[in-house]
């Protein structure tokens, strides 16, 4: 039996995040598909890709609100093109990662996940358990999706990570974030940030009220407390991680299960 994990490449990772315009970082996702080759290669493991969309969805998202679902006609446009853009960039992650050799394949989130209120309510993951036995790398991204009170709302990659991770018994769930985990403060603006090296029940709560994470303000992901929330209620006993993928080779020993620099969050 090959042990499996789910890794979440940060929208700050493959994207140029907060720019206007939509912009695929190429090279760093060339980057880290060849780690995941290589680490695969070395000791085999099957594995759950999930990746954030970036500047690919979260400027209509913001701009239209379409966190808040659908209230009125003229967000309709806004919440397809939100699609069509998280499937492009989608479709060029997975060009590179074929390119090096890695058997991935996209699973449409729009398809596969209902929700209800912008929460996840059903969630299909029999291809994605089918793919799995004959070691397929199931590929994921946040996007929108049909919601029962809302028309439709959007799904975000890290509740699809904690999800997974404890429906799927993953071994261990990776956010590959801009930063080397989870901080007293936001380390992009303050110097003095340190980093919390492990979470656990006894300091979850602290945590969750005195640390902000690398996200901007309005972040429709949820940002690094929408991350610690999620863990906490969808996947509660997974060994989680939130690691810096922007560094080399970081991804690359966290999937070889090395030693690394990041938060480790362990909560029951």
């Amino acid at each position: 039996m090959h042990p499996l994990f789910i890794l979440k490449l940060g929208g700050s990772v493959i994207t140029a995040k907060r720019e206007a315009k939509p912009i695929i970082k190429k090279d760093e996702i060339t980057r880290i598909a060849k780690e995941i080759r290589d680490a695969r290669s070395l000791k085999f493991f099957d594995l759950v890709l999930i990746h954030g969309v970036g500047s690919f969805g979260h400027g209509l998202a913001k701009k239209y609100e379409l966190w808040k679902g659908i209230k009125r006609r003229s967000q309709i446009p806004a919440f397809s093109k939100t699609q069509m853009q998280t499937i492009t960039l989608n479709n060029s992650l997975l060009e590179i990662f074929n390119s090096v050799g890695l058997p991935v394949l996209a699973i449409n989130p729009t398809t596969t996940i209902i929700q209800k209120n912008a929460k996840l309510k059903l969630f299909d993951i029999k291809v994605i358990e089918h793919f799995l036995r004959e070691h397929f790398i199931p590929v994921l991204y946040g996007t929108v999706v049909p919601d029962e009170k809302l028309i439709g709302s959007i799904s975000s990659g890290d509740t699809m990570v904690t999800y997974l991770s404890k429906k799927l018994k993953a071994e261990r769930a990776i956010f590959a974030t801009d930063v080397d985990g989870i901080y007293t403060r936001d380390p992009n603006q303050f110097n003095k940030a340190k980093l919390i090296n492990e979470i656990t029940d006894k300091n979850y709560g602290e945590v969750i009220e005195g640390t902000q994470g690398s996200a901007s303000k309005i972040d429709v992901g949820g940002g690094m407390r929408g991350k610690l929330e999620e863990i906490h209620d969808l996947a509660p006993g997974v060994e989680t991680w939130i690691i810096n993928g922007q560094k080399k080779n970081v991804i690359a020993k966290i999937l070889s299960q090395r030693r690394v620099v990041g938060t480790k969050i362990l909560l029951t």
